[in-house]
């Protein structure tokens, strides 16, 4: 297996199906650097924060060659019926240079691989506009009742349908269907459940993936 496609399959999971094309730039790469024992290490590390580590926890690896990295799963969703994750890693060789990289990683019958979602193509605006239109949805919209959105400047749109409140823990809970659609027709549709906190914002119930 050439050394490119052995470092990227390697890194996340052995059984990430990726496209020789779209990794050119690990080329002169500090992942170049990585020995057989580093990868199998970072990939027993990887396959840990997906399975079992919770969103915005940061998670620390060091291999033997010196070089340093941060696992980070930003957020968690659902893509045609599969959990994924948006996980970011960074990287810092001997010589305190840093690299970083960003993955939306979906669990199939296969195991975790890395595929593309309208939520891989998410901007910050895009981000901001989502939690913007989903708490206006929680507070506001009965049940049943669609909220549409797009977003003009990357296509992204969304429907959010509220499916059922109810109250647990003395908490407000409510069951929301999401479905995303990006310009290139992908689309991602789910099922979550949000619980209000006492200062009225809403968390996120997740499941174990």
């Amino acid at each position: 297996m050439p050394l490119k496609s052995l470092i990227v399959t390697g890194l996340l999971l052995t059984t990430l199906q990726v496209h020789a094309g779209r990794y050119d730039f690990i080329t002169n790469s500090i992942l170049t650097d990585l020995s057989e024992q580093d990868i199998e290490s970072f990939h027993q590390t990887a396959y840990k924060t997906l399975e079992t580590v919770d969103d915005k926890k940061v998670i620390l690896w060091q291999g033997k060659s010196g070089i340093k990295g941060k696992l980070l799963a930003q957020f968690s969703y659902e893509s045609d019926g599969l959990p994924c994750r948006r996980v970011r890693f960074a990287f810092q060789d001997t010589e305190k240079l840093t690299e970083a990289y960003k993955f939306d990683i979906c669990k199939s019958e296969a195991g975790w691989e890395i595929v593309a979602t309208p939520a891989s193509s998410f901007t910050k605006a895009d981000r901001q506009r989502f939690d913007e239109e989903l708490t206006y949805s929680l507070n506001n919209v009965k049940n049943g009742s669609p909220v549409s959105w797009v977003t003009e400047k990357s296509g992204i749109s969304g429907v959010f349908v509220p499916l059922s409140t109810e109250t647990k823990d003395q908490k407000t809970c409510r069951n929301m269907a999401i479905s995303l659609i990006d310009k290139q027709g992908r689309t991602s549709d789910g099922n979550y459940r949000f619980c209000q906190q006492a200062d009225h914002s809403w968390t996120r119930i997740v499941s174990p993936l």
